[in-house]
């Protein structure tokens, strides 16, 4: 059985998890309706697919998160503390 390689970018990641959601869907009708074994293989291995399709989108959102906490500005509740800690020159 070959592996599944999962596209590069995470735009990518979510058409092919869109259109693997669609053929699971389809397969496991066929299987269900016309108790046909080879769709019931089919749909077990989209659900494969998925799984790790899945894995990468959640490390996606997860560097996504990361990242936008590295680059969110200060709130303004941080910069008054700042401001009110610094100490106060007389003129």
């Amino acid at each position: 059985m070959a592996s599944y390689d999962v596209p590069k970018t995470a735009e990518e990641r979510m058409s092919e998890f869109t259109r693997i959601c669609d053929e699971f869907k389809q397969e496991y009708s066929l299987f269900k309706d016309r108790q046909k074994k080879v769709s019931g293989h089919r749909a077990r291995k989209a659900l494969l697919c998925i799984a790790k399709l899945t894995r990468f989108v959640r490390k996606d959102i997860q560097n996504d998160i990361a990242g936008a906490k590295k680059e969110a500005p200060k709130s303004a509740e941080q910069t008054l503390s700042a401001d009110v800690a610094a100490p106060v020159e007389s003129v």
